[in-house]
């Protein structure tokens, strides 16, 4: 039953939360531990994902998400998910991938 699997799909979801705020490194002690390894300097990464995202249209992206979703999942579930897709897209996006159209394969 769908509900039973979002349910399922939550509980995986809090559980992964509990794990990663046991494992996570801040991120300035890991760019601490980056820059003693080496003294080449590396990029600096925008980990602001509105800011480094501001050139798309998040709500276009909502638009093909939700319309992608509904065609696999029931519209009440496919409305549920939809913003989480569209973070979950936007927060691996990298702009400076130098092949835009090979970082995200959606099927």
């Amino acid at each position: 039953h769908p509900r039973i699997l979002v349910e399922g799909m939550e509980l995986a979801r809090d559980e992964t939360i509990k794990f990663l705020d046991v494992v996570k490194i801040p991120i300035n002690e890991f760019k601490d531990k980056q820059s003693s390894k080496s003294e080449k300097k590396e990029p600096e990464i925008e980990y602001n994902v509105n800011e480094r995202n501001k050139d798309l249209s998040r709500e276009l992206l909502r638009n093909v998400a939700q319309t992608s979703l509904r065609t696999k999942l029931s519209q009440e579930m496919a409305d549920h998910l939809t913003d989480i897709v569209v973070d979950a897209v936007l927060t691996v996006r990298n702009p400076n991938h130098p092949n835009q159209d090979s970082q995200i394969d959606l099927h």
